[in-house]
């Protein structure tokens, strides 16, 4: 999995922190500032430079981490991931960021960004949660490319609405997901069903 750490310089430190953290768990940091620090007074040339391979750092970024207090860039950065979409996940120690009223910024509440207050155990938890879905999503989508070049014929249809489906695999079928439950819920028994095996067999 691939991230990029935004904040101010002054949180340098916890950023390689955070970093060393992940890649012991083999994600990739797809740039990382600290080793260089501010560049305000290398140059307008080191300055773009600098700027160019951060926004590219954002953008090979399967996830983007905040952690706040955050500067401009720090802002320009979450700008950026919010225009592509990108996963962000903002981590603060108290949740005065994310008061209403003056503290917050209306770019924390993106659909698109999940908001951290306190142990950065919890950041983890986050980040390990959320990246154990989207590997779930991503075997699922394998599983159906293999199994239509094999030749079988696959198709959904509506069960019992909401999260539910239908999965059909050349005659045989199974119900996916429960009508109360959850979309996470529906990954998990697709999942079940396609990557594990069970509840459906395949001639």
């Amino acid at each position: 999995m691939k991230f990029y750490i935004a904040s101010k310089l002054e949180n340098a430190e916890r950023v390689s922190v955070l970093a060393r953290v992940l890649k012991a768990y083999r994600w990739e940091q797809t740039y990382d500032w600290t080793t260089h620090g501010s560049v305000k007074d290398e140059g307008e040339e080191r300055l773009t430079e600098v700027a160019e391979n951060e926004i590219e750092g954002v953008r090979q970024a399967d996830v983007v981490i905040v952690l706040l207090p955050g500067g401009r860039g720090t802002h320009a950065e979450l700008g950026a991931a919010n225009i592509m979409n990108k996963p962000v996940f903002i981590w603060s120690e108290t949740d005065e960021p994310f008061r209403d009223g003056e503290p917050t910024c209306a770019f924390y509440w993106n659909r698109n960004v999940t908001r951290v207050v306190g142990d950065k155990l919890k950041l983890l938890e986050g980040l390990f949660e959320w990246a154990s879905s989207v590997e779930m999503e991503r075997e699922i989508i394998e599983k159906i490319v293999q199994l239509v070049n094999e030749g079988h014929i696959i198709r959904f249809e509506e069960d019992w609405g909401g999260n539910t489906l239908t999965l059909y695999i050349d005659n045989k079928h199974t119900h996916c997901g429960v009508p109360d439950g959850s979309f996470e819920t529906l990954v998990e028994s697709l999942h079940d069903t396609l990557v594990k095996g069970r509840g459906l067999t395949f001639a």
